[in-house]
Order: structure tokens, then C-alpha cells, then sequence
């Protein structure tokens, strides 16, 4: 999960490779190139030092896509990020 401290909006997403996942999206924050405009928006005005990177849950592979929906669903409100399906 990536959790802006200033308004507590938050970005859900799976990955089989933490680290390399949230490289690319910092890079992509840092860059402007995030598909999910409003965090971009918000990583610009509240600084890098004001976004969290938090693992949520380890599991196995085959449980990525039912947990992410899990927790977009229980993290979901409708002030959160929303970005492209397969960011």
C-alpha cells in the first residue's frame, strides 16, 4: 500500500517483487508518469518524505489477486487514489 500521511489517501496493489515494484512507482511519481494522476498530484505538493510504502500481507502467488481485491475493497473509500487496472 502506498498511504499519503497529509490526507490519508491510500493506493492498493499486489506484486511478487516489492522492491522493484515500488522503485518503479516512485520513479514513475517522480517523473510524473503515474497512471493514478491525483496521487502524482498530491507526491508534487506534499513531498516524497509524506507517502508511506507499507507491505499489508505476504502470501503466495496464487493468492495475490484475491487478496488485492480484498483490500482495495476494504481500504476502498471514495476519496482514495484510483489509477488504471494493471498499473
Amino acid at each position: 500500500m502506498i498511504r499519503c500521511k497529509v490526507n490519508d489517501k491510500c493506493y492498493v496493489g499486489q506484486s511478487t517483487n516489492i522492491k522493484h515494484r515500488w522503485n518503479t512507482h516512485k520513479y514513475k511519481l517522480r517523473h510524473n508518469e503515474h497512471s493514478s494522476k491525483e496521487m502524482n498530484k498530491d507526491w508534487n505538493t506534499y513531498g516524497e518524505d509524506n507517502f508511506e510504502f507499507k507491505i499489508i500481507q505476504e502470501c503466495t502467488k496464487d493468492e495475490l489477486y484475491d487478496l488485492e481485491k480484498k483490500y482495495i475493497k476494504e481500504y476502498r473509500n471514495s476519496d482514495n487514489y484510483k489509477a488504471k487496472i494493471n498499473d
